[in-house]
């Protein structure tokens, strides 16, 4: 046996734990865009216009009805942007 062996074990528990972490944040990812995409559905579903801003009023989330009111090419064109910056 190696006098390095415990190290190797060490580092390749580290590499599994490391591998398994990132399935946990991949479907996590996974999990939030699907929640994104169902309430992106929702929204575009209410001929009324609606909007989720920040405390800054940035867009977070803008229905269809809106986007084409403000004249952006889509909802993801107005996240981060305020209504100045669509002259309104």
């Amino acid at each position: 046996m190696s006098s390095n062996q415990p190290a190797e074990d060490n580092a390749a528990q580290q590499i599994a734990d490391l591998e398994t972490l990132l399935k946990q944040k991949d479907a996590q990812i996974q999990l939030l865009q699907s929640k994104n995409k169902l309430l992106q559905t929702v929204f575009d579903e209410n001929p009324n216009f609606s909007v989720l801003k920040d405390e800054y009023g940035n867009f977070l989330l803008a229905n269809k009805a809106i986007v084409q009111f403000y004249g952006a090419s889509s909802a993801d064109d107005m996240v981060g942007k305020a209504d100045e910056d669509f002259g309104v």
